[in-house]
């Protein structure tokens, strides 16, 4: 199957350019995610920019069966995170292991999570959008899921 995601199809900063999803680079939201960076699981930035449920729930249906859209916040995907200053380099291919131990959402083929750093967290689902499930995860599930999807070792539990 040909890959749906890759390095940069949505543009760049200050190149926007439409793609899947019904998404543009760039785009503005009233609720969700702000300035978000989209990445797939090898941790290639796809783009950037607001999403909000419903663009979540889109994703959900219509994503490859085999590829996450892996969703980091403003910040981590932006400028400073661990004391380290992303170069433009890094900022467009972090790699996977950075993308899985920093993102806010994980969505997959009809799944989407919000990863939840703590501990202990709700066991109940979040809500569910046109028909697309949203739950929680925990950041080590997370981290695997995305290691797991690009073939490299997961941390144990």
């Amino acid at each position: 199957m040909v890959k749906q995601l890759f390095q940069g199809m949505y543009g760049t900063e200050f190149r926007h350019n439409g793609g899947p999803f019904g998404l543009t680079c760039g785009q503005s939201r009233q609720t969700g995610c702000h300035n978000a960076g989209w990445y797939n699981a090898a941790g290639e930035k796809i783009g950037w920019g607001g999403l909000d449920h419903a663009d979540m729930a889109r994703i959900a249906k219509e994503i490859n069966a085999d590829e996450l859209f892996v969703v980091l916040g403003e910040y981590e995907s932006h400028w400073v995170t661990d004391n380290i200053v992303l170069t433009p380099s890094d900022k467009d291919k972090p790699g996977p292991q950075y993308v899985g131990l920093k993102c806010s959402y994980i969505i997959e083929k009809g799944q989407c999570f919000m990863v939840y750093p703590g501990r202990d967290f709700p066991t109940s689902m979040l809500s569910q959008v046109e028909g697309v499930h949203f739950d929680y995860m925990h950041r080590r599930d997370a981290y695997n899921k995305v290691l797991i999807a690009t073939n490299l070792p997961s941390m144990s539990k």
